[in-house]
C-alpha cells in the first residue's frame, strides 16, 4: 500500500470521523477504529470493540496492508453514531505520533496507563503488557507484567524497530494493570 495515499486517506477520515478496519501484514484479522492522528510513520486510532470504544491503538503505517473504510451510511457506522460513540471520539492528552520514541516517551509520562506492545516477529496473539521506563536511541526498557499478573524482573530491553502496534487505555491492559497493582520500587524508572 502506498504510504502517501494511505496518509491522505487517513487525514480525510479524521476530518469526517470516518472509521475503518485496518489489516496489518502480520496477521489476517482487522484492527477496527477511528483515526485521530497520523504522521509519516504512525497512526493513532480510537479503537472499537463490537459497539463501544476500547482504548487506543497506534499502528505503524508501513505494516498496514489493507484498509476497509466504513461508509458514513453503513449500518455499523450508523449504530455507533446512534449509540453516542462518535461523540466520544478523541484523546484527553497530547500524544506526539511523530515516532515511536515520542509515542513511548509521552506514554511514559502517564503512570496510570498500562501499555500493550506488539512485535512484528512474534505470533499475532503475543503481546507484552506493562510500562515504558527508559528511552534509548535504538531501544527502550519496558517493565512487563507476566501472564500470571506479576511484575517481571528485570525490565525487558526492546528494539523500537520491532514494534508494529501499541495499545493503551483498553480493557485488557487496564485489567492487567489493576491486577498487578503498583510497580515495586525496584521495577520503577
Amino acid at each position: 500500500m502506498d504510504l502517501t495515499s494511505l496518509q491522505g486517506e487517513i487525514e480525510a477520515a479524521i476530518a469526517q470521523h470516518k472509521g475503518a478496519a485496518f489489516y496489518p501484514k502480520m496477521y489476517d484479522c482487522d484492527e477496527p477504529g477511528f483515526p485521530l492522528a497520523v504522521s509519516d510513520e504512525w497512526m493513532l486510532c480510537h479503537a472499537v470493540l463490537d459497539f463501544h470504544l476500547n482504548g487506543y491503538k497506534l499502528l505503524r503505517l508501513r505494516d498496514i496492508q489493507r484498509v476497509q473504510w466504513w461508509g458514513l451510511r453503513s449500518g455499523y457506522h450508523r449504530i455507533l453514531k446512534e449509540r453516542g460513540v462518535l461523540s466520544q471520539l478523541g484523546l484527553d492528552f497530547e500524544l506526539d505520533v511523530t515516532s515511536i520514541q515520542t509515542i513511548l516517551g509521552d506514554l511514559k509520562r502517564r503512570p496510570q496507563e498500562t501499555v500493550l506492545v506488539h512485535f512484528d516477529y512474534e505470533r499475532p496473539d503475543a503481546l507484552h503488557v506493562g510500562r515504558p521506563l527508559r528511552m534509548g536511541t535504538n531501544a527502550f526498557t519496558f517493565a512487563t507484567i507476566s501472564p500470571n499478573g506479576k511484575w517481571d524482573e528485570p525490565p525487558a530491553r526492546m528494539q523500537y524497530e520491532d514494534v508494529f502496534m501499541i495499545e493503551f487505555g483498553c480493557e485488557y491492559g487496564e485489567a492487567y494493570g489493576n491486577f498487578a497493582g503498583p510497580r515495586p520500587s525496584r521495577v520503577r524508572n
